[in-house]
C-alpha cells in the first residue's frame, strides 16, 4: 500500500513536466502550439483522476490499525481468565482432610445440655452426615450381619455391646464412600479411653471435636423439672417451656426414670469422667458455654466449625 501513493506522486511530476516542454517551444507557429497543447490536459485529466481513485486506499489503511486496536482489547481477556482458576485451588485450603473430604466432626455434651438442636444445626449448614452408636446398631441388625446377629443378642440380654465391636461397625460407617465425601457429625462417641484409642487404630481421625458445657446445677434444675407426654413424645419443662394449660394434656405427663435429681447427678460424674479419659486423643477441642443463648451458641459453632 506504500508503493501506491507514492507513484502517483511520481506520475503527477511526469505529467507536469511534460506540460512545460511545449510551451518552451512558442518560437514555432502559433496555430501548432495550442494543437499540441490541448492533448496534454486530456492525458493529463485521466491521471488527475487515478490519484483520485487510490485516495481511498490510503484511507483503508488507517481502518487497519484501528482493527489491530481492536486485537489488544481482546488481549486482556487471558489476564482475567488466569485469575479464575487461582480461587479454585485455594479453595479445598480450609478442609482439614483431603479434598475430597468432608468435615469430620465428634461433638459430646452432658444430658439436657441441648446436643440435639446443634446436631441439627450442624447437619443443616454443613451438610454432615449425623452418626450416633445407637443408629449403627439398629442399621446392623436389620441388615441381619454377622455383627448385627451378635448386637441383637446383646441387646436382647440386656447387655452392653462389647467395645471391640461397636468401633468395627462404627468405623465401617464412617468409611463408606459417599460419607467420607459427604463429612460426618460422629454424636457422643467415642466415651472411654479404650474406644478413642480403637477408633485411632481403624483410622478414624475427625477434624473437630466439639464439647457443650453446662454447670452440674443448672443440669440437675432441667433435668428434675422436665415431663414427657407419652402420647405425643413432647418434651416439656415446667420453668423453660411449659406445658399448655390443658388439664387432659397435664394428666397424662410423667417423669422418666433417670431424670431424678439423684440419677442426674450420677450420670454426670460418669459424664464429666469419659471426657476427660478421650481429650488427649483430640487435637481441636472446643468447648462451647451452654448457659449461652442458642444463637449465642450457635454463632459459636459455626465460628469453629469454619476456622
Amino acid at each position: 500500500p506504500a508503493v501506491g501513493p507514492t507513484s502517483c506522486v511520481s506520475m503527477g511530476c511526469g505529467a507536469s513536466n511534460t506540460a512545460a516542454a511545449p510551451t518552451e517551444q512558442d518560437s514555432k507557429p502559433a496555430a501548432k502550439a495550442p494543437a499540441k497543447q490541448d492533448p496534454p490536459p486530456a492525458t493529463a485529466a485521466p491521471k488527475a483522476k487515478e490519484p483520485t481513485k487510490e485516495a481511498p486506499a490510503p484511507a483503508v489503511t488507517p481502518s487497519q490499525p484501528a482493527a489491530a486496536a481492536a486485537a489488544p482489547a481482546a488481549a486482556p481477556k487471558p489476564e482475567t481468565a488466569a485469575p479464575t482458576p487461582a480461587p479454585a485451588q485455594s479453595a479445598p485450603a480450609p478442609a482439614a482432610g483431603k479434598p475430597d473430604e468432608g468435615l469430620k466432626v465428634v461433638i459430646a455434651g452432658p444430658p439436657a445440655c441441648g446436643k440435639g438442636a446443634h446436631c441439627a444445626l450442624i447437619v443443616k449448614e454443613f451438610g454432615v452426615l449425623h452418626v450416633s452408636t445407637g443408629d449403627v446398631m439398629r442399621e446392623e441388625v436389620k441388615k441381619g450381619s454377622a455383627n448385627g446377629v451378635t448386637i441383637k443378642q446383646r441387646m436382647q440380654e440386656g447387655k452392653d455391646v462389647e467395645d471391640e465391636l461397636l468401633v468395627a461397625v462404627v468405623a465401617a460407617k464412617l468409611k463408606e464412600p459417599e460419607i467420607v465425601k459427604r463429612g460426618w457429625l460422629l454424636d457422643g462417641f467415642p466415651r472411654s479411653a479404650a474406644q478413642a484409642e480403637q477408633l485411632k487404630n481403624a483410622g478414624i481421625k475427625p477434624d473437630k471435636f466439639l464439647l457443650l458445657t453446662v454447670s452440674d446445677d443448672e443440669l440437675v434444675d432441667r433435668v428434675s423439672n422436665r415431663r414427657l407426654d407419652p402420647e405425643t413424645g413432647q418434651i416439656y419443662h415446667f420453668k423453660t417451656a411449659p406445658p399448655p394449660d390443658d388439664p387432659v394434656i397435664k394428666a397424662r405427663l410423667i417423669q422418666r426414670a433417670d431424670d431424678t435429681p439423684d440419677k442426674i447427678k450420677g450420670r454426670l460424674m460418669m459424664f464429666h469422667k469419659s471426657v476427660d479419659s478421650i481429650r488427649p486423643y483430640f487435637d481441636s477441642i472446643e468447648e462451647i458455654d451452654g448457659n449461652l443463648t442458642n444463637e449465642a451458641m450457635q454463632t459459636k459453632v459455626r465460628d469453629y466449625l469454619k476456622r
